[in-house]
């Protein structure tokens, strides 16, 4: 069976699931994913008690053939992710 790989990185405050910003709009979740979140470029970092679950229900509904494995990453300090923008939680607009 073919493996997802995904970084779970907390710091002493709260924890982030890693995840690349494309693979949300493949799972059609973009606009789910709260302000609560952080992105970067290429990735969205996914807070753990709403929007990791979100995207792991996602997944495990739309990949079931993939099997998740998280790889858990401490740090001692405030997490780089604190100092990201937050997620763009923008829809875009429906003409009628």
């Amino acid at each position: 069976m073919n493996k997802a790989v995904f970084k779970y990185i907390q710091d002493p405050g709260h924890g982030w699931l890693e995840v690349p910003r494309n693979l949300l709009s493949k799972l059609n979740i973009e606009y789910d994913i709260t302000i609560f979140s952080y992105v970067d470029k290429a990735r969205a970092y996914l807070e753990e008690d709403q929007d990791m679950s979100t995207f792991l229900e996602a997944f495990k509904a739309q990949v079931p053939d993939v099997d998740l494995e998280l790889i858990e990453v401490h740090v001692n300090h405030d997490s780089f992710i604190r100092n990201l923008r937050p997620y763009p939680m923008t829809r875009p607009e429906v003409s009628a």
